[in-house]
């Protein structure tokens, strides 16, 4: 099986597999948490074979045209440190689930949980390894989002600190945003793939500009 195969499966486990968490959980609570389980060591299984088969493998879905020549560009780089970052994703979720089971032993459980927690790691997973800045923003945007999910289904007390992790990472997250259009509108569309970044090799921080866009991202 190929490395485009085998972490589209990843990704698979981990974002139908939450929606069927979410779906199988309305009708029998008990089942989500086993089912999350099962997704959660399937992807870290296949995340632990891109990582020791795929030294620089670029992996390429396509692209997505947009509006004004930007395009979503579904391209996913796994070397040797991106694949070991993804793989410590993956396991760090795992152990979560793992220990989500024996939390709500005894307990209601929540199955809206496992579906957040699968989904936030899939999106962790994606962010770490695009190859373009738009995806990256997406998925890391999408991560910050389930992460004010998590933190708001422990109840009403919950909440307000859920508001304030949003805040902080709504914070860095702007400050991203910012940096990336700043990037986009000094060097075009191209700037947004990170392979062209790359490419141009060490970059000088000369002035204050670059300082800011420096300090924003």
């Amino acid at each position: 099986m190929g490395h485009a195969k085998l972490y589209f499966l990843a990704l698979e486990l981990l974002l139908v597999g939450g929606a069927l968490c979410y779906l199988i959980g309305l009708w029998n609570r008990k089942s989500a948490g086993p089912l999350a389980t099962l997704c959660s060591l399937g992807a870290l299984i296949l995340g632990a074979l891109l990582w020791k088969t795929g030294g620089g493998v670029l992996i390429d879905y396509g692209s997505l045209p947009l509006v004004g020549g930007l395009s979503l560009d579904f391209r996913f780089q796994i070397g040797p440190f991106s694949g070991a970052m993804n793989f410590l994703a993956l396991l760090f979720g795992f152990c979560i689930i793992l220990y989500s089971l024996t939390y709500w032993r005894g307990k209601s459980d929540d199955p809206r949980f496992y579906a957040f927690a699968l989904w936030a790691v899939a999106g962790t997973s994606m962010a770490l390894l695009s190859r373009h800045l738009l995806v990256f923003l997406i998925a890391w945007e999408f991560v910050t989002l389930l992460l004010y999910l998590l933190v708001a289904i422990g109840g009403s007390k919950a909440r307000a600190g859920a508001a304030k992790s949003f805040a902080m990472l709504g914070f860095g997250d702007a400050a991203l945003i910012l940096a990336i259009a700043c990037l986009v509108a000094r060097g075009g569309v191209r700037m947004l793939d990170i392979g062209y970044l790359q490419g141009l090799g060490r970059v000088t921080v000369s002035n204050w500009a670059d300082i800011g866009l420096y300090l924003l991202f």
